[in-house]
């Protein structure tokens, strides 16, 4: 597992991996990947779209059960080339 330095910056991403959509869902009572990573990790890749859920690492995957419509919604529109609707309770800036 690469260290938190290690991780490339924005910047130093190739150019179609950066024009990517990203949406990050991410548990900010996570212990496995401590917040404090996902957000290196986010700031990494631009800041791009994230949802942040109330849930640690575990109920991370049962939460995210009740935000299928919004995520599916964004992965319809990111799939079909359309600029993806941030799901409800995700700012860019978050």
């Amino acid at each position: 597992m690469p260290c938190p330095k290690d991780l490339p910056s924005a910047s130093s991403v190739p150019v179609d991996v950066v024009a990517t959509p990203v949406l990050m869902v991410h548990g900010v009572l996570d212990r496995a990947v401590p917040a404090a990573l996902g957000d290196l990790l986010w700031e990494r890749l631009g800041k791009p779209e994230r949802k942040l859920l109330q849930v640690g690492h575990e109920m991370l995957f049962l939460s995210v059960a009740g935000e299928l419509t919004e995520i599916s919604a964004w992965l319809t529109a990111a799939s079909e080339g359309r600029k993806p609707r941030v799901p409800i309770g995700v700012s860019p800036e978050a």
